[in-house]
């Protein structure tokens, strides 16, 4: 007998090729050194000296975005295909596509009804564990993350953005005037795509070596906004992976399995 959750599987499986694809650009892109050190002159005090890094290149030549897309698409797809292989092997003739899908909720409060209406078609027995998964915002973080951005790349394209950095490491002597702006309170300006690291006044004399590490981040997505993308479906994508095969197990436990 063919496995019910094969094509569950096969769409995991693909989010994986596409997760490699977007590797491979986003170090390319950072390889590309698209970050320059600059020091200007503060609009708001002119005696004071802003030390930035400033994001000089754009993804516009790399398909990073659409990349991205793919790999939620897949792994949000993946979800689907295990819950509506469990309404089968459960009974169900002909379930609806509409009403044997994963039970993603607006909220704890909203798990239930959305469950007896995405899972019409699925064997109440799965609730228990379905529920366990806390499939919305403020219960599985990475679950929530994947739907916010499924929901976005169903309208536009997702925005990434080189704007985060780890905490670098900082060596720095001045004579005079100088504030160093610790990671922790350094905030990267998404409008103007830079972020200030040290402020000094025109006539100190600094010297200084810094090493910021950056990386690609989300921009648009409220949950994961200023995460790596690399890192953050990296995460997803194990998790997703978890909960089919916590689904294909479950629906065995209860013999649904031929």
């Amino acid at each position: 007998m063919p496995d019910p959750f094969e094509s569950a599987h096969r769409k995991i499986a693909r989010a994986s090729k596409h997760f490699d694809d977007l590797e491979r650009e986003v170090v390319a892109f950072l390889g590309e050194d698209p970050y320059r050190q600059v020091i200007e002159i503060d609009p708001d005090n002119a005696e004071q000296l802003l030390h930035k890094f400033k994001l000089v290149k754009s993804f516009e030549d790399r398909p990073i975005p659409e990349i991205i897309g793919d790999i939620v698409s897949n792994l949000r797809a993946a979800l689907d295909h295990a819950i509506y292989a469990t309404a089968i092997m459960s009974g169900c003739q002909k379930p609806g596509f509409d009403t044997a899908c994963f039970p993603f909720a607006g909220g704890a409060d909203r798990f239930e009804n959305t469950f007896k209406g995405r899972c019409k078609d699925v064997s109440t027995e799965m609730y228990p564990l379905l529920r366990s998964f806390q499939p919305y915002k403020g219960g599985n973080r990475l679950l929530a993350a994947l739907q916010a951005l499924r929901n976005a790349d169903n309208h536009a394209v997702l925005t990434p953005f080189g704007t985060d950095f780890d905490r670098p490491f900082t060596s720095v002597k001045t004579i005079g005037y100088a504030s160093m702006i610790v990671p922790e309170h350094s905030t990267w300006d998404r409008a103007k795509q830079e972020v200030i690291y040290l402020k000094t006044r025109t006539d100190t004399e600094v010297q200084y070596e810094i090493n910021f590490q950056f990386f690609v981040a989300f921009d648009n997505i409220e949950i994961i906004a200023g995460r790596s993308v690399l890192v953050e479906l990296d995460a997803i994508g194990v998790e997703v992976e978890r909960v089919v095969s916590a689904i294909q197990a479950e629906s065995c436990r209860l013999g649904f399995c031929q």
